[in-house]
């Protein structure tokens, strides 16, 4: 999908992985996602992955690394987050 995409209209409700998945395969390729958080009710414009760490830690989400591999995202999205040391 994101190979295919322009952008990206994410609706979460804070626990999916498949989404946030989509959102990190968007970024990754450059592209923008306008992110609906569902139990907050906001909208977070992405463009970064600062971006979404932002949006993460905005809706209570401190430590965002653990969370992100806590859903089984893989390491290589995650060395595009800000203040993230792997090792």
């Amino acid at each position: 999908m994101a190979r295919d995409a322009g952008c990206g209209f994410m609706l979460w409700d804070g626990v999916s992985k498949g989404t946030l998945t989509n959102v990190i395969n968007l970024l990754d390729a450059d592209k923008k996602v306008l992110l609906y958080v569902a139990p907050k009710k906001q909208f977070f414009n992405l463009h970064t992955f600062e971006h979404l760490y932002q949006a993460l830690n905005a809706n209570g989400i401190k430590d965002v690394p653990r969370f992100l591999t806590s859903l089984g995202v893989k390491e290589p999205a995650l060395q595009h987050l800000p203040f993230v040391t792997l090792g």
